[in-house]
């Protein structure tokens, strides 16, 4: 548990307590390939005839394989009975993404939307950030005299409560360097943040966050979705998520010239 995220905590627990239903009677050293073969095929149908993704098929088996791991390295068993049992195949989901022709689409209609909903869409667009990296990101990791955001944390919420982390790789820690029509744009809506943190008073219990809830806290996730399905009704645009700005970010990059690895790391 000290390793672990909360995110990742609380799927596990989750999982476990399907998990139970199957084997939660059987002596550690009694489970077979055989019982994790017909756990894994029952879970997969699912509840109501509603089958389980291939990728949350694999969640089980991944977890199954790091307790199984475990007890072999505290010699509570001397065969991993999952290494043995049958992989849930992943299959790979074709990435959806706009191409140029939509993104200037959506920037054009983003100009008739208030500040806030086109400075969180057209920065994703153009730094492909991810939307817990964007609810983390504060005014200090914005440098408006080089042109560039710096992503070091993320922020998630679980339960209502908060899960802010420092980013765990090298990857996920970045300095994005950003052209003069974002930035202007993130001027123009801090001087817009700055006017309305006024106009609040003592209803504002914000603290030095970019995008925050209306009193200031912090901006949960799935608001990044919600605008953006917003925008999407509103004008009739081609379905979209929000995480798949960051795939028509990196999209525009690879057709503009920018290499693989450079687009990987960004």
């Amino acid at each position: 548990e000290p390793n672990i995220s909360k995110v990742t905590l609380k799927d596990y627990k989750q999982m476990l307590n399907t998990i139970i239903l199957y084997l939660g009677n059987k002596k550690l050293n009694k489970i077979t390939s055989h019982d994790l073969d017909i756990m894994y095929n029952t879970i997969r149908k699912g509840k109501k005839g509603k089958e389980l993704a291939p990728k949350t098929m694999s969640h089980y088996y991944n977890l199954m394989s790091l307790m199984f791991k475990q007890a072999k390295k505290w010699k509570y068993i001397e065969i991993n009975p999952n290494e043995d049992a049958v992989k849930p195949k992943l299959v790979k989901r074709k990435r959806n993404c706009y191409d140029k022709e939509q993104v200037m689409t959506l920037l054009k209609c983003l100009n008739n939307e208030n500040i806030k909903y086109r400075t969180i869409i057209a920065l994703t667009l153009k730094s492909g950030i991810r939307r817990s990296e964007l609810c983390a990101l504060r005014w200090n990791d914005i440098d408006f005299i080089n042109n560039t955001i710096y992503i070091d944390n993320s922020l998630k919420v679980i339960n209502g409560v908060v899960d802010e982390e420092k980013a765990k790789t090298e990857y996920s820690i970045r300095t994005i360097h950003l052209g003069n029509g974002i930035m202007s744009l993130l001027q123009e809506y801090k001087n817009w943040q700055d006017e309305y943190i006024i106009s609040l008073g003592d209803k504002w219990q914000g603290t030095n966050r970019v995008f925050t809830s209306p009193n200031g806290q912090h901006m949960h996730p799935d608001t990044c979705s919600d605008i953006l399905r917003k925008v999407i009704r509103k004008y009739d645009l081609p379905k979209i998520t929000f995480h798949e700005l960051r795939h028509t970010c990196a999209s525009i990059l690879n057709s503009n010239g920018v290499d693989i690895k450079t687009i990987s790391e960004t």
